[in-house]
């Protein structure tokens, strides 16, 4: 299980573009918080400390949110949408949830080995990022590990072909791609200059 990380928040009292914008100036961004038997809660948390804790602890972990005034709830990091050029931080989505039910959950892929096939001039192209499972808040890992190690030019890895955790559902395509490896564009171009060297040996040889 990975650890539980704490986000402290507090209830926005306005709801609108400005009251927002105004949160952003000052260091803050607006939230919301859901779940089944609630109605949302509109919050705004530091965007700091926010960024800290989603650094050490990850996207897919548990978080205790600990409202101003409230009793605080037990969360996943259900949305975060981001500033397109900037990459900045401007609203958060966080769904309550329990402890002993099944969770809808998108955790990153982490490639290992690519040190490894890099050595060999081998390009490594990551199709996938993310692998929505189901399992249990307490089962969520922290990533979806694929082991490039042992791969050569033109092997590709599929949904189907990664190893899950017991008790982890995968829900997407399993015939979907997650990588592939071929070779980079300044090797084909060496091999092909070697190639057209060798016919134009052939040539003079046969002339």
């Amino acid at each position: 299980m990975q650890e539980t990380g704490t986000i402290n928040a507090q209830v926005r009292e306005k709801v609108c573009s400005g009251e927002n914008r105004r949160l952003r100036r000052n260091g803050f961004i607006p939230a919301v918080v859901y779940g089944k038997g609630m109605d949302p809660i509109p919050i705004a948390v530091k965007k700091n400390e926010f960024k800290g804790v989603l650094n050490r602890y990850g996207r897919s972990a548990i978080y205790n949110l600990n409202i101003t005034g409230k009793e605080p709830y037990t969360v996943i990091i259900k949305e975060i949408q981001n500033q397109p050029m900037t990459e900045d931080v401007l609203h958060a989505d966080f769904q309550r949830i329990s402890l002993t039910e099944k969770i809808r959950i998108e955790v990153p892929i982490k490639v290992i080995g690519r040190e490894v096939v890099e050595s060999k001039r081998l390009l490594i192209i990551q199709q996938l990022d993310d692998l929505t499972i189901r399992c249990l808040p307490t089962e969520v890992p922290k990533s979806i590990d694929v082991d490039v190690t042992k791969m050569e030019d033109g092997d590709v890895i599929t949904i189907a072909d990664i190893k899950v955790p017991d008790g982890v559902e995968v829900e997407d395509d399993p015939e979907q791609i997650v990588v592939t490896i071929t070779e980079t564009k300044e090797l084909v171009a060496e091999e092909e200059a070697e190639e057209s060297a060798e016919d134009e040996k052939d040539e003079k040889a046969s002339s």
